[in-house]
């Protein structure tokens, strides 16, 4: 466990996908909160802060 820059660049693609195929606003609002949690576990708190936003915004 802790490979937390693997794991970004896999919600990232998820997030890409997702945007690109009008997806499900669930399914978004789970990515955004799985970016919040590993920007998080990073003690990235801004940008967690930012995804966690968008997260609760849909």
């Amino acid at each position: 466990m802790g490979d937390y820059e693997r794991a970004l660049v896999f919600h990232q693609k998820a997030l890409n996908i997702q945007e690109n195929v009008k997806c499900n606003p669930l399914q978004c609002a789970t990515t955004y909160m799985n970016l919040d949690e590993t920007y998080r576990e990073m003690t990235d708190y801004t940008t967690a802060l930012t995804y966690y936003q968008k997260g609760l915004k849909i």
